[in-house]
């Protein structure tokens, strides 16, 4: 996949307007593909309209270098005033965030839950399926509401905030009633019941999760990470960047709206 598909792909009016709304007062990151030889990771973008997005594309090269692609990511809490501005005068991108790093839990505000059903390579993507369908049909049985994407490799749970807050948890790793613990709890048992291919290992403030609509890029391939409407029709092949077909209007539907979250707690292990 040549890099002017992948700035043809990005350089989408409409696509930009979507990402904002999941960038806003989050944290925007970009990680080199897994296959790179080089790990190379830039945090703290603050993003909060489209005119961001467009900048950082640019300011970074993110696909004008075909050494280094980048996959996109944006962070499972939402902060007060988002991530602090920096300073990119003269290419600056090594500004010293660790103090921000360090406090930024105190700025969390809301803080999404993440569920990775991650397949470890293509052939295993039949059997991150057989689980998604498997989690699918118990959260909309207990009416979990729920988001369900493709991540590129495998798929995405993940449950608004807004169905958490009424639990008064904190976002204090060192509080005894903090909303990791009570997370990874969850995909704890999730995983116990279902399948060992459900993550519970990373659970803190800093966790990200692919933009929906973003580009997973692989060695031999290109992945659209789209959102998932019923899993039970999913093919593999629609959701390769040459095969995808591009939607008229870019939508994530929430399942189960109505939902309580507190259902979740009948699947704890």
């Amino acid at each position: 996949m040549g890099q002017f598909q992948l700035l043809y792909y990005y350089n989408n009016y409409r696509l930009h307007h979507f990402f904002r709304q999941y960038l806003f007062k989050r944290e925007f990151c970009a990680l080199t593909a897994k296959d790179h030889n080089d790990h190379y990771a830039i945090r703290n973008m603050r993003c909060h309209n489209v005119q961001g997005f467009q900048f950082w594309i640019r300011f970074v090269r993110m696909f004008q270098e075909k050494e280094r692609n980048y996959n996109l990511y944006y962070s499972m809490a939402e902060f007060k005033d988002g991530v602090p501005f920096r300073n990119t005068k003269g290419g600056n991108l090594k500004e010293d965030f660790t103090e921000w790093n360090a406090r930024c839990r105190k700025e969390i505000t809301s803080y999404d839950m993440l569920i990775d059903i991650d397949a470890g390579n293509f052939d295993e993507v039949d059997y991150a399926l057989e689980t998604t369908v498997s989690l699918k049909k118990m959260f909309d049985s207990f009416a979990v509401p729920y988001y369900l994407r493709f991540s590129g490799m495998g798929f995405h749970f993940v449950i608004p905030y807004g169905f958490f807050s009424h639990l008064g948890l904190s976002f204090d790793p060192n509080h005894d009633a903090n909303i990791y613990s009570y997370m990874r709890s969850i995909s704890k048992g999730l995983n116990e019941v279902y399948s060992e291919m459900i993550d519970y290992t990373i659970y803190d403030s800093r966790r990200i999760s692919k933009l929906p609509y973003s580009l997973s890029i692989y060695a031999d391939r290109v992945m659209v990470c789209s959102p998932v409407d019923n899993p039970s029709t999913f093919r593999l092949d629609d959701y390769r960047l040459e095969n995808f077909i591009n939607p008229r209007e870019y939508v994530e539907v929430l399942h189960n709206p109505k939902g309580s979250i507190s259902n979740l707690e009948t699947v704890r292990i």
